[in-house]
């Protein structure tokens, strides 16, 4: 199977995201565990103390309605710690090793040209945090999509 792509457009930028080989999003998957991990699991004990337990995994509406039940208030606690702990050297590192697997589409002239978005990351993404969610948000799609509430064999 070859490695699939998506282009999503962001502002003035166009960028491709390409899927990571196998073995380098399982290590990615393996960092991102590592650096999330201990915050959701801290979220999801006190989620669950305070529902009384967690629904059945194989209950999907249950599960639903249990997320859409939760007290976003009660997690701040959590959120907060989870903010307090970040490092942005570790943070910048898996922005740029994420970014490596992506290309920028312009045109300037009738001319079509690709750059690495890891050379054009602070230009495409100054004073657009928001477009770096979306971007950020495109990647884990489709390198995690198994995740994210997709198959994984879309």
């Amino acid at each position: 199977m070859a490695l699939k792509t998506v282009e999503v457009a962001l502002g003035d930028y166009t960028i491709r995201v390409t899927q990571m080989p196998g073995m380098r999003s399982l290590k990615m998957f393996a960092r991102l565990a590592k650096f999330l991990g201990p915050s959701l699991m801290t979220m999801l004990e006190e989620v669950a103390t305070e529902a009384g337990g967690l629904p059945d995994q194989e209950d999907k509406k249950g599960l639903m309605a249990f997320v859409g039940g939760l007290d976003v208030g009660n997690l701040a606690g959590t959120v907060g710690e989870f903010c307090l702990k970040l490092d942005e050297d570790v943070v910048e590192k898996f922005a740029l090793d994420f970014a490596e697997d992506c290309s920028v589409l312009t045109q300037t002239a009738g001319e079509k040209k690709v750059s690495d978005l890891t050379e054009m990351f602070d230009i495409v993404f100054a004073g657009g945090l928001d477009l770096m969610f979306k971007w950020l948000a495109a990647v884990l799609a489709l390198n995690y999509p198994a995740f994210l509430g997709g198959s994984g064999d879309e």
